[in-house]
């Protein structure tokens, strides 16, 4: 009965120690790899929602993100910031008149627990990723620079409402609205300086194929029919 009683504990011990280890195990190596992958999905999904910015550009809408998760795995929740914020300006001036616009940028930010913070920045229709002191231009921005003999056509967008910021793990908003602006000019001299935190070069670019003569940012054009159009940006984040 003694040895009985003793080979009962032994093997309960037994099962205690196996259940102890796999515990351990489980722990330290499947739940981490559990909680990467629910980031990695959920960081994917977040940055998909972001980029509809691009099919609602130059246009109106709102996109939803869901900023951040939390899993039963893990007390730590992830999270994300949406800013939105001025990222240069293009001045135009067309025979002494002259128009300002105020470029835009919106900025995501990813906060995670288990993988590398990454942030993604959306400006001109324009995609730039930022990570690990790296940058990557997914997409080009839309410069709307074209000329044909002697018309040209010029638009800059113009962001009207104040920079703003939204943090934080529920459900966020960037809501979009456009007004337009267009001005016709006959035979006029216009230069254009550009100053864009993001994408100067493309502004640069597309200046020098439509012809106009650049003196480091700034472009000049002689003798020209303009259409100007300002596109006013009332962006809100909620």
């Amino acid at each position: 009965m003694k040895r009985k009683g003793i080979s009962t504990i032994v093997g309960m011990i037994l099962i205690l120690a196996v259940i102890s280890t796999a515990i351990v195990a489980i722990t330290t190596h499947y739940l981490p790899v559990l909680e990467e992958r629910l980031e990695f999905k959920h960081e994917k999904s977040l940055i998909y929602s972001f980029l509809k910015l691009e099919e609602i550009y130059p246009g109106n809408g709102t996109t939803t993100l869901n900023l951040g998760i939390s899993n039963v795995f893990s007390p730590v929740q992830t999270s994300a910031t949406v800013k939105l914020w001025k990222s240069g300006d293009v001045t135009i001036d067309v025979a002494g008149r002259k128009f300002d616009g105020k470029l835009f940028a919106i900025k995501l930010y990813v906060f995670n627990t288990r993988i590398p913070d990454e942030s993604v920045t959306f400006s001109e229709g324009g995609i730039k990723f930022y990570q690990g002191g790296k940058n990557l231009t997914l997409n080009p921005p839309n410069i709307r620079v074209y000329r044909t003999n002697k018309n040209v056509y010029i638009s800059v967008d113009n962001l009207v409402t104040k920079q703003q910021e939204i943090s934080g793990n529920g459900l966020a908003f960037i809501n979009i609205e456009v007004l337009n602006r267009i001005y016709n000019f006959k035979n006029v001299s216009v230069t254009i300086n550009v100053n864009d935190s993001i994408f100067e070069s493309y502004w640069i670019y597309s200046l020098k194929k439509a012809g106009f003569v650049l003196t480091g940012n700034t472009a000049n054009l002689n003798n020209v029919n303009l259409t100007l159009e300002i596109k006013n940006y009332y962006i809100n984040l909620y």
